[in-house]
């Protein structure tokens, strides 16, 4: 910890724009996180701010001010960019001038830093940062998710679906999941995707979302889904490309969604996972919904969603907007 406290340290006193938020929870950071004493030094850096869960971003961004003379670094996983941007954005309010925010690649912030092509380790992108080279400020379209009964969160990926149940499992077999259980969770899933009727599994199950896009409801067109996802993130993790190929448009946002058996996905995985082609030539021979540069997106979700790698739990059923959010 004394070794990353110096590194934060030094960052932050040289750089007098930048603010950082740590999460103690990250893998890389918990393991040094194990003292008392580790825990007191990191906390007396200044504009260095630990949170122990993500209501804490909440109340840090209703308490400190800032603005977009400024530079907001989340540091570490769990949810913390999603709810991160969501509390700042709330806090400050949609028209205000945000922040600056620096993508490093810890965490579920990896969604944003692969895209803008930052893969190097934080302190390596921290130190760009202090030098003032090798950086590109680049303003990046989000979308806002508003659920019934919730406020509304800020992003750039939504998913629902195979995409939260996947990671229900993975999160719910302990506390601090680690590489091995995500390797057992993804061989599960691999394995249940062979049975022949994998779609009455309950990861595979498909159900009728209710889908409205763009105030017009899908009707009779609409096939029954297991995966559902929104976005203006041209490419995600691991380089997957699952929405349509077309440029977002200002204040738009890409949808996708399948109800294929998986073995007609590992058939056309190409056009539906890596846009190679067009996903809407699949259309209507299987049982997919595409479009492009949507205005709003209005369904019923009846169990949680993804926004950013962040599980969002969702009780009961309930209607979800989905419309363009402010440039990040």
């Amino acid at each position: 910890m004394e070794a990353l406290t110096k590194t934060l340290d030094r960052h932050l006193r040289s750089t007098p724009s930048l603010v950082m938020v740590l999460n103690p929870n990250a893998g890389r950071v918990r393991r040094h996180m194990a003292t008392p004493a580790a825990r007191a030094k990191v906390e007396l850096t200044p504009r260095l701010h630990l949170t122990n869960s993500l209501t804490e971003l909440d109340q840090l961004f209703a308490d400190q001010a800032v603005d977009d003379s400024q530079t907001v670094c989340f540091y570490g996983g769990d949810g913390s960019i999603a709810r991160g941007l969501s509390a700042m954005i709330n806090g400050l309010g949609e028209d205000a001038s945000l922040p600056t925010v620096l993508p490093v690649a810890a965490g579920t912030i990896n969604v944003m830093s692969e895209y803008l092509g930052l893969t190097e380790a934080p302190h390596e992108t921290l130190e760009r940062l202090r030098r003032g080279q090798g950086l590109v400020r680049r303003s990046l379209p989000s979308i806002k998710v508003s659920v019934e009964g919730q406020g509304p969160l800020y992003g750039f990926m939504f998913g629902w679906g195979l995409a939260y149940r996947v990671l229900e499992s993975y999160y719910g077999r302990r506390k601090h999941p680690t590489l091995a259980d995500a390797s057992v969770i993804m061989a599960q899933t691999f394995a249940q995707s062979l049975h022949p009727r994998a779609t009455e599994l309950p990861l595979f199950s498909c159900r009728d979302l209710r889908i409205h896009v763009d105030g017009e409801p899908l009707g009779d067109d609409q096939p029954r889904l297991h995966s559902f996802i929104a976005g203006v993130l041209g490419r995600s993790t691991m380089g997957l490309r699952p929405l349509p190929s077309d440029p977002v448009d200002d204040r738009r946002f890409h949808v996708s969604g399948n109800g294929m058996k998986p073995a007609a996905v590992f058939r056309h995985f190409p056009t539906l996972l890596f846009g190679r082609g067009d996903q809407r030539s699949l259309i209507p021979a299987h049982p997919v919904i595409s479009h492009s540069n949507v205005a709003e997106l209005r369904f019923e979700l009846s169990e949680g969603y993804t926004l950013d790698g962040e599980m969002i739990p969702v009780d009961g059923t309930r209607i979800c907007t989905i419309q363009p959010g402010p440039m990040i």
